[in-house]
């Protein structure tokens, strides 16, 4: 006859206590497993449909551009446009809103030039930030500027002799950078942020693109007006306080009221106007932008998609639709 002690049988529902208490947890582990998976998959699944969306808009888009082309062949320049009750699909920066036909899904598009900025290839980057040193008037700024602009050059240059203020290989290591920096002209211009000191100086937009510069992707030219950040535009023009709020009474004329740019701005201030048609152009360049994101209402609340397409424009402003180049296209 086997006697078990009082101890030994509460050890053994201990033990057994113990074992159902861990299948439990490995049960709820693999629900929570299962779960997951699940989860992660129509996430990714509605990611991936938000996606096609996005593609889908941008082709809406871009046959916009193109029948926008087909209805007004010569390409006058954007202050010049006559906005009649037909939207126009110009590189005005301006939103445009619709529908996936038959689908929850709403978008907004904007049209931009591609030439934003200054350039930044290899020939003319000196004297772009050089430029940009003279149009500031704090002492602070113009300080900062300097300095990063020995950065930047240490950047894209190809030798390893670090510029007074400037980085290379070890002061990138320092701050946990490796592989930089590039030694070689920057493939997309959001690149350049990396170097310190340059987001503050030259902030992204809201689509968290750098528009301050392009790359040397695309041929050069003057800055598109409506296409530049604002803040260059008043930099590059000298605008002072006043001269600030006359360009945004020009925008505000041209985009609401739809009354010439240059004659607004020519009227109050023909110094300024003079300033600003000696550093923009007016006129599309033939590099475009594309940029599509989702609207509050729309099932997809995911990036947003740029798209950078060249058409043909020959001296007449004439636009050959029947071909155009991709150049990019990315997520944001």
């Amino acid at each position: 006859m086997i006697i078990r002690r009082d101890s030994e049988q509460g050890a053994a529902l201990i033990i057994a206590m113990m074992i159902l208490l861990v299948l439990s947890l490995v049960t709820a582990a693999m629900a929570l497993w299962a779960g997951t998976l699940l989860s992660r998959s129509q996430l990714q699944s509605r990611s991936g449909i938000g996606f096609l969306q996005l593609e889908s808009a941008s082709a809406h888009a871009l046959w916009q551009l193109i029948n926008d082309f087909r209805l007004h062949p010569e390409r006058v320049a954007l202050d010049e446009i006559v906005y009649d009750q037909d939207e126009r699909f110009v590189a005005d920066n301006q939103p445009h809103y619709f529908q996936l036909p038959e689908t929850e899904y709403y978008f907004e598009v904007r049209i931009l030039d591609y030439l934003s900025g200054l350039n930044v290839n290899d020939g003319n980057f000196l004297t772009t930030l050089e430029e940009l040193e003279r149009k500031g008037e704090d002492y602070e700024v113009l300080r900062r500027k300097a300095e990063l602009k020995e950065r930047l050059l240490d950047y894209i240059d190809s030798d390893k002799s670090r510029r007074t203020s400037g980085m290379e290989t070890e002061e990138y290591l320092a701050i946990g950078q490796i592989n930089l920096p590039r030694n070689g002209v920057p493939v997309y211009p959001e690149e350049l942020m990396v170097v310190p000191g340059a987001f503050e100086l030259f902030p992204v937009d809201e689509f968290g693109r750098q528009n301050w510069f392009m790359s040397s992707k695309v041929q050069e030219g003057k800055p598109n007006l409506f296409s530049a950040p604002r803040e260059l535009i008043y930099q590059l023009a000298e605008a002072d306080e006043n001269g600030r709020k006359y360009i945004e009474e020009a925008f505000e004329d041209i985009y609401e009221r739809r009354r010439s740019f240059g004659f607004t701005l020519g009227m109050v201030d023909a110094g300024l106007w003079s300033r600003i048609q000696e550093n923009f152009s007016l006129e599309e360049s033939g590099y475009f932008v594309i940029l599509v994101r989702p609207m509050v209402e729309s099932r997809y609340r995911g990036r947003a998609l740029e798209l950078v397409v060249k058409f043909d424009i020959d001296e007449n402003r004439n636009i050959d639709t029947g071909s155009f180049e991709l150049i990019s296209q990315r997520f944001l």
